[in-house]
Parts: structure tokens; C-alpha cells; sequence
């Protein structure tokens, strides 16, 4: 999708896009007043293509989500406290309809920024009182008016996730209202500041607008950091983000792709450990006031555990019990030590692939312990088990016949 260019015939072309999509066709086909906002237009706009779509009505939006869900086979989702419906669809694209509250101008003149103060309908095309197109154009972050950053604190941060996606810079008049109202992010519940904090964390140029977020003192009151020492450490960890940085542009497509993968919260496996990094050498605590999922603390926990123990020169002994500890967090560790430690990608991923072999596919099985040793179940085998498969990582045993000899050999 290349990006919508202002010309003489734009208006056109951009009705013909937003209709030619059978969602907004079925939506706009509605008697009821209908208009689409927000990313959706943003995006047509950046030539990016938008599964989730807001769209603002003059009419019952109960009945046109009811109507929606059927026609779609979708489910819709009341909200308690906010006056939206919402029909999650089976590809899981979420359609939000949202009731219009006097004129579209007053909806978008409480807009977060002037990209997302934007609206289309059939009647009135692209409404753009705001200037967001031109600062689209010109990858700008601005407010709409200062004081709607206070409506909803968690814009402040959403701000650096848009100069993000959009590859640009925040206007300066602003950048300093994020940072002169950084403290009301404190206000915001810690579940909605982790899923936007993430977002950040995932992006690729995130390492190039945390220092910004620290500069503001919005990281800073996030995590709670009292004192600049805290403060200091933060800033100075950027550096091993930087150094992760150059290791995603030269490690293998292998490596890049299992890196994207998303785990616990919709945080990927390279975002994950942007997240790690930053913390340094500080336990779970460091991120308290965040709301992780049992799978990230758990991940987090295992992560940092794993890499205390490769403390001091880097040995094969080493490797195996920090590969043990992380538990299924064998790549995490591997980039963290190729890091922290400055050690060649190629040596540490040969040890892990080593690692996994042994534990995934061992050459010796529990029952074949039993076997060969004449010995009944119990905790012996788990430690003949686990020192089968060192030795198999450190390479000492390549086949069956080899393992049941180191066996004999070793244990009777």
C-alpha cells in the first residue's frame, strides 16, 4: 500500500480505499451517521494497512454492533465505564463503535494528537481541522491542546510509541508538557502503562527514544525511581540496548526471526530482553510497579538467575547450568551473554544448539538408565539423567554406544 498524497484527486482515492474494504463497506452502508476515526485514517495515510477500526456514530451502537457481530461472526464486549461497544472479530481485529457526543468537531478537538484527529465519512470525506495530515507528512507528534494529554494521562506515554511508529520527532511545545505532566502517568492503572510500555519495547528504534523517556522523567515515574542514582543506572543500561541493537543487524535469520516471536502480554522474545537489559543488575523488584504476567516474572526471574552463574570466565561447565536454570529461555540467555560478556555469537549459539540437542533429544533415557544401571525409579536417575546430557554437551558422548559406555564407566 504506497501512502495517500494530497493531490486533486486524493478525496476520491480515499473514499475508494476506505469503502473498498468490506468492513467499512458494510459499516457505511448503515442509515445511522457513520465516521470513521482515529489510526485507521492515520495509516491510509502513512500507506500502512489497519486491521482495527474506530468508528463514531450518530445512532444506537447497540444495535449497529449487534447487527456488525451477526453479519462479521463476531462477539461483542460492553464496557462498564466507557460508553463503547466493541465487537472482537475472529481474526481478532477489534471494531470499536463509539456513540458521537455532540459534533465530530468537538469528538476530535478532544483528540490525543493532530495524526489521530482525523475523521471520514461519506457525506463530509476526510475531516482534518487540525493540520494531522501535513504532520503525518511530516512525522510530527503534537497535541491537540495541551490540557487533553490530563484526559487520559497514558497519552504521555503513548506520545514516544507514536514519534516511534512514525519515525519522527515531538513538537517542542509538546515534549515539554510530557515532561512538565510526566507525574500524572502515576494515575494510570499499571496493566495499560505495561501494554504501551511493551509496544515501545518491541519497536526497533525504541532504543533510540528511551533516553527521551528518561530525559522526561517518564520512565523514571513509571518504574518509581526515587533517586538519581536509579535514575543514572537506567540511562547508563541504554548502552547494552545499543549494543543489542547492532547484534539483531548482523545475527543469523534464524536467530532475527525466533527473536520475533511474541510471548506472555504480546511482548516479543527481543523486547523481552530490552526489558532485562534495561533493568541491569537489578532483580524483579526494579519493575514492581509494572503489572507482568506470572509467565514474564517467571521469564524475567529465570533469565536473570541463569546469568549470575556465568559470574568470571565463560566455561562449558558454565554454560550448561545457566542453560538449565533459564529453562526454555536458552536464546534469551545466549544474547544476554553475547552482551554482557562480549562473547562471539557463533561460540555461544554452538553451545546452546549443543544444549538443546542433549535435553531434546538425549542420547540416554530415563528407562535406559534403569536398565543398564539394575536400578528402580527414584532421584538417582534424574542426576545420572542430567549428567548424561552435560556430558553429551560438552560433547564427550555422539552416539548410543558411546553413552552406554560413559554409563558403565561412570556410574558402577
Amino acid at each position: 500500500m504506497q501512502p495517500i498524497r494530497l493531490k486533486r484527486n486524493s478525496s476520491a482515492k480515499l473514499a475508494e480505499l476506505i469503502l473498498s474494504d468490506p468492513v467499512n463497506k458494510w459499516v457505511f452502508s448503515s442509515k445511522d451517521a457513520v465516521f470513521l476515526v482515529g489510526g485507521y485514517i492515520r495509516d491510509l495515510f502513512r500507506g500502512i494497512p489497519s486491521k482495527d477500526r474506530d468508528y463514531v456514530v450518530k445512532g444506537n451502537i447497540k444495535k449497529i454492533a449487534s447487527r456488525f457481530a451477526e453479519q462479521f461472526q463476531g462477539t461483542v464486549i460492553m464496557f462498564k465505564k466507557d460508553p463503547i461497544c466493541r465487537v472482537i472479530l475472529q481474526d481478532r481485529n477489534i471494531i470499536d463503535f463509539t456513540p458521537l457526543m455532540g459534533s465530530i468537531n468537538e469528538n476530535l478537538r478532544h483528540r490525543d494528537f493532530t495524526i489521530n484527529a482525523l475523521a471520514w465519512s461519506k457525506k463530509s470525506g476526510l475531516i482534518d481541522l487540525h493540520g494531522g495530515v501535513e504532520d503525518i507528512k511530516n512525522r510530527i507528534i503534537r497535541a491537540v491542546r495541551i490540557k487533553n494529554l490530563l484526559l487520559d494521562p497514558l497519552r504521555i506515554l503513548r506520545a514516544y510509541r507514536f514519534g516511534l511508529e512514525l519515525g519522527g520527532s515531538i513538537e517542542e511545545r509538546t515534549k515539554k508538557a510530557l515532561k512538565r505532566y510526566s507525574r500524572q502517568l502515576k494515575k494510570v492503572a499499571p496493566e495499560r502503562i505495561t501494554e504501551e510500555l511493551f509496544k515501545i519495547l518491541n519497536h526497533d528504534r525504541s532504543t533510540q527514544y528511551l533516553p527521551y523517556l528518561i530525559e522526561d522523567n517518564v520512565l523514571n515515574t513509571i518504574l518509581s525511581l526515587k533517586n538519581s542514582k536509579n535514575s543514572n543506572r537506567l540511562a547508563r543500561n541504554i548502552k547494552f540496548l545499543k549494543t543489542f541493537d547492532s547484534f539483531l543487524k548482523v545475527t543469523s535469520p534464524d536467530v532475527k526471526k525466533q527473536l520475533e516471536e511474541k510471548t506472555s502480554q504480546g511482548i516479543t522474545k527481543k523486547g523481552f530482553l530490552r526489558l532485562v537489559l534495561l533493568a541491569g543488575d537489578n532483580d524483579l523488584r526494579f519493575y514492581e510497579k509494572l503489572r507482568l504476567s506470572r509467565n514474564n516474572k517467571k521469564a524475567f526471574k529465570n533469565v536473570l538467575t541463569a546469568y549470575k552463574l556465568m559470574a568470571g570466565r565463560v566455561t562449558e561447565e558454565k554454560l550448561f547450568e545457566a542453560f538449565m536454570k533459564s529453562q526454555d529461555k536458552a536464546i534469551e540467555l545466549s544474547v544476554m551473554i553475547c552482551i554482557k560478556k562480549s562473547e562471539s555469537p557463533a561460540k555461544i549459539f554452538k553451545y546452546m544448539n549443543s544444549y538443546l540437542r542433549a535435553v531434546n533429544k538425549p542420547l540416554l533415557n530415563g528407562e535406559d538408565i534403569k536398565t543398564i544401571l539394575k536400578i528402580k525409579a527414584g532421584p538417582k536417575i534424574g542426576v545420572v539423567l542430567r549428567a548424561a546430557q552435560k556430558a553429551q554437551f560438552k560433547g564427550l558422548i555422539n552416539t548410543r554406544m558411546q553413552a552406554k559406555k560413559w554409563l558403565v564407566l561412570n556410574f558402577t
